[in-house]
C-alpha cells in the first residue's frame, strides 16, 4: 500500500542529498535492486515490507447500504465539451452539484453553479452528464453527490525498509543520519502528498469495488548493520493508515431522509 509513498521519499531524497550524493537520482532508487554490484557507491534503496491490517473494522464500516457523499473532479474536454462526461458513481438523485472553473489557478478565476435540469442533465442509468451551459472556455468541473454503497474501514501499518550501501563507515554513517532526518522533519509533508497529491494518492478501482489508502504516521524504528562484510546500514520505518474499501450500489435508490421522532410527554 505504500508504493507510491516510496516513489515520494525517493523524490524527496533526491533532492535533499543532491549536495552530497550526485548524480542524487542514479544512487537512490526502489527495490528491489541488485546489490551485490559496489562499484557505483552509495547505493540507497527503498523497499516495501510487511504489510498487515487490522481485522477489528473502523468507524463508519457499514454491512447495510447508505449513502456517503463524493466530490469528482474532470478536465473539460477540449473536442465535446458539452459532453457526455461519465460519473464515477451513480448518484443519488437530487444530491447533484456542479460547479465550473474557468481560468483556474490563475488571478481572475471565476468559479459557477450549475443546476441539474435547466445547465446540465443526467442519465442516471449510464452515468452520463451532458450539458446545456456552455463550458467551453473552462478548465474543469466540480461534483458533488451522494451514492449508495457499503463500506469497509481497516486500520493498515507495512514496514518500509531504506538498505544504504557506502564505500567508508564515515559515509554510512552521515547518508544514515540525513535519511533519518529528512524523513522526519517532512514527516507532515509526505503524509499530505501521499493524501491528497493526484501523483501519490492510492486509490484503486473495478467496477464497483473502490479502495482507497490513506496514511496517518511515519515512525522511524530502527537502523541495523548489515551482517555481511560491505558497509551497509538497513533502515527500518513503520508506516500507518487507513484502508477504505467501497463497493457501489447501481440499483435505484431514493433519498434517504432523517426522521426524528420525539417522544410524547405524559403530565401526571
Amino acid at each position: 500500500m505504500i508504493q507510491n509513498l516510496v516513489l515520494r521519499i525517493i523524490s524527496l531524497l533526491v533532492e535533499t542529498l543532491a549536495s552530497v550524493v550526485s548524480p542524487a537520482e542514479q544512487h537512490i532508487k526502489a527495490g528491489p535492486v541488485d546489490s551485490s554490484d559496489s562499484s557505483n557507491l552509495p547505493i540507497i534503496v527503498l523497499t516495501p515490507g510487511c504489510f498487515t491490517i487490522s481485522q477489528q473494522p473502523g468507524e463508519n464500516t457499514s454491512n447495510q447500504p447508505r449513502p456517503e457523499e463524493f466530490r469528482e473532479k474532470l478536465a473539460v474536454s477540449q473536442e465535446k465539451p458539452l459532453g457526455p462526461y461519465i460519473l464515477a458513481k451513480t448518484p443519488l438523485q437530487g444530491t447533484i452539484q456542479c460547479q465550473v472553473f474557468f481560468a483556474e489557478g490563475t488571478l481572475t478565476e471565476k468559479q459557477i453553479w450549475l443546476q441539474e435540469k435547466q445547465d446540465f442533465t443526467i442519465n442516471y442509468t449510464t452515468k452520463e452528464c451532458n450539458f446545456i451551459y456552455d463550458i467551453s472556455k473552462a478548465e474543469s468541473i466540480l461534483f458533488i453527490y451522494s451514492f449508495v454503497g457499503i463500506f469497509s474501514l481497516r486500520n493498515f501499518e507495512q514496514e518500509l525498509f531504506i538498505e544504504i550501501q557506502a564505500a567508508s563507515t564515515n559515509e554510512l554513517e552521515k547518508l544514515t543520519a540525513l535519511i533519518a532526518g529528512s524523513i522526519l522533519t517532512h514527516h507532515d509533508q509526505l503524509i499530505e502528498a501521499y493524501n491528497q497529491n493526484p501523483t501519490y494518492k492510492t486509490e484503486y478501482n473495478a467496477a464497483s469495488l473502490g479502495i482507497l489508502a490513506q496514511l496517518r504516521q511515519i515512525q522511524f524504528l530502527a537502523g541495523n548493520p548489515a551482517d555481511t562484510s560491505s558497509i551497509k546500514m538497513k533502515l527500518k520505518f513503520l508506516v500507518t493508515g487507513q484502508l477504505k474499501a467501497t463497493r457501489a450500489i447501481s440499483e435505484n435508490f431514493g433519498i434517504i431522509e432523517k426522521i426524528e421522532i420525539i417522544e410524547p410527554t405524559v403530565s401526571r
